[in-house]
């Protein structure tokens, strides 16, 4: 669940918006975007998610092995930007990495694709209460926070880049 009204959020929209960088928010206003549940519950999506998802602390989440669905809650601290990892070229259908050396091309998924898109894939530190673990945030979540396509916001990095030099 992404809360667009946390204030480190809102500071990073702002820094963005210093660098002339468009920041519209995709989120639907708090309160809105619920749906019902199928059967006779009035429960909103979120809600949902909510009550059928285990609550785990940071320790929790760094002492398990396996791969889970849970909810946490922890700030971001630290945008990791090793390799400048913080996008990959992927099929337009589906989320699988692509080469971008060979165009057109036929992603394992299927479908066929003219040219690669680029998604975001953005690792976080976050911290709780003095605990402190890595997580990745993928291209839909991203999205949402930023308000912009991971292709979009490349492009107007390269145009302000080009236009400084």
């Amino acid at each position: 669940m992404i809360n667009d009204l946390v204030l480190e959020i809102q500071e990073f929209r702002e820094s963005l918006l210093d660098l002339g960088i468009e920041v519209r928010s995709i989120l639907a206003p708090i309160g809105q975007g619920s749906s019902q549940v199928s059967g006779s519950s009035q429960l909103s999506s979120k809600d949902a998610f909510l009550s059928k998802t285990e609550v785990k602390n940071i320790s929790q989440i760094n002492a398990s092995s396996e791969e889970f669905v849970c909810v946490t809650v922890a700030k971001i601290t630290t945008i990791v930007m090793d390799n400048y990892s913080w996008c990959y070229p992927a099929c337009g259908q589906c989320y699988k990495k692509a080469d971008m050396q060979i165009v057109p091309f036929t992603c394992p998924c299927g479908k066929e694709n003219d040219q690669p898109v680029l998604r975001y894939r953005v690792e976080v530190m976050v911290n709780h209460k003095g605990e402190q673990t890595k997580f990745l945030i993928w291209d839909p979540e991203c999205a949402q926070l930023i308000g912009q396509s991971a292709e979009h916001l490349l492009l107007y990095c390269h145009a302000i880049f080009f236009n400084l030099h």
